[in-house]
């Protein structure tokens, strides 16, 4: 019992230890844990410098798998599209799917996507305005810390922080 006990603490010290600091990227500032990393690219699908793709992840100690992802993507949007229209078009592309709801500024549903890099559910965020579009998308299964990094995401430029408080 001893042992369990002292194993439980154990675990949750590593777990304080792993702080959060804040860090920036192009769009967005966000408190990332020291074992969570990012990356992103412009322009990533057509060319288009208004594709942003911001990938946060965080990977087994052998660096071979993902134990966690947030998928961030702020896109042109097409006229006569709103957040939910989006979100209804990207709920159609996965699998056991909970129905639509209000988050916020969010339309965000959950369901089952169809990737091979994280295997799990996935909770995904949209938000419109008339020239941007937001997708977020989560997938942390083990429960890693992402909904602390989402909630900590903000926008600092003007077209991400637009897309927030300018929804439809």
């Amino acid at each position: 019992m001893r042992l369990l006990l002292l194993t439980i603490i154990l675990h949750l010290t590593l777990l304080v230890n792993v702080q959060a600091a804040p860090r920036e990227f192009l769009e967005f500032k966000v408190d990332l844990p020291a074992d969570w990393d990012g990356g992103e690219r412009v322009g990533f699908s057509t060319g288009d410098r208004n594709e942003y793709m911001l990938i946060l992840g965080k990977q087994d100690q052998e660096k071979e798998r993902y134990l966690a992802t947030i998928n961030i993507f702020l896109l042109p949007n097409k006229p006569g599209t709103n957040a939910h229209d989006s979100a209804e078009a990207l709920q159609a592309k996965q699998a056991e799917t909970t129905p639509l709801e209000r988050v916020g500024q969010f339309w965000s549903f959950s369901g089952d996507p169809r990737d091979n890099v994280l295997k799990g559910r996935a909770t995904t965020f949209v938000a419109a305005n008339h020239e941007t579009l937001l997708i977020i998308i989560i997938k942390d299964p083990l429960n890693q810390g992402a909904q602390a990094i989402f909630k900590s995401l903000e926008p600092i430029t003007t077209r991400a922080k637009a897309v927030l408080t300018e929804t439809e």
